[in-house]
């Protein structure tokens, strides 16, 4: 059992997501609901806040094509304060693994309450390695202060792959010429507690084409589909 939502979760979510099916994006004066955010998670990692200057882009994107009222900018929550966690209802990571342990601690009670987490692994060799190992990093961190979490892989069928934007064949792969990614792709993982979903970790790095990573050499739809395929996950997430 999940305790007590410590968010708030704006019910214009179910608007947008129902309003999906016509494929119109609505007007910006149609905005509804209390203002939401895109939140990351600030670690103590050197990359925690990587490529956040194309941040605004997605942004830009949500906007456009729902009627989230999200905030134009950015925001940042450390696991550390858990009060001010809670205050975002989804919080975006670049690896949870270098979590201190009052940080780990926090950042499950956070989950229990019902904020939502999401893991982007970036596709730099020099960042992350092995992907593989990069996710079982994330989910020995999570299991050690959750430890009934399991990892699920997400068909091509689930509901996030259809929820606003159409993806066919799973989340979309950013290419980076040198990367793995050139050579690999993966599926989604969701982090169930249960039969509750409380977060999804990507090996896509879907941040990496949304900054502008590999526009220009023959690739220049991975900035949209990246967006496209974040949009889908915050809609699933805050609509749970």
């Amino acid at each position: 059992m999940i305790a007590p939502v410590c968010v708030l979760v704006p019910c214009l979510l179910l608007t947008s997501i129902v309003g999906a099916a016509t494929g119109v994006a609505p007007p910006a004066e149609q905005f509804r609901g209390g203002k939401v955010e895109w939140t990351r998670l600030e670690t103590s990692d050197q990359y925690w806040n990587r490529h956040s200057d194309g941040d605004g882009r997605l942004l830009r994107l949500l906007r456009a094509n729902t009627s989230l009222n999200i905030d134009g900018i950015w925001h940042a929550a450390r696991a550390s304060d858990l009060d001010s966690l809670c205050a975002y209802p989804f919080v975006y990571a670049a690896d949870v693994s270098v979590l201190s342990d009052r940080e780990g601690r926090n950042l499950a009670e956070y989950l229990k309450r019902g904020g939502f987490l999401f893991v982007d692994c970036c596709i730099n060799k020099g960042i992350n390695k092995d992907p593989r190992e990069f996710l079982q990093r994330q989910i020995t961190l999570l299991t050690r202060y959750w430890p009934e979490l399991r990892l699920v892989e997400l068909e091509a069928k689930h509901p996030v792959f259809s929820i606003y934007f159409q993806f066919e064949n799973g989340p979309p792969m950013t290419r980076e010429l040198g990367s793995w990614s050139m050579t690999e792709t993966f599926p989604l993982w969701s982090v169930m507690a249960g039969d509750q979903m409380v977060a999804m970790i990507s090996l896509s790095g879907l941040q990496c084409a949304w900054a502008g990573v590999g526009v220009g050499r023959g690739r220049d739809e991975q900035p949209i589909e990246a967006m496209k395929m974040a949009t889908n996950i915050y809609l699933y997430a805050m609509s749970r």
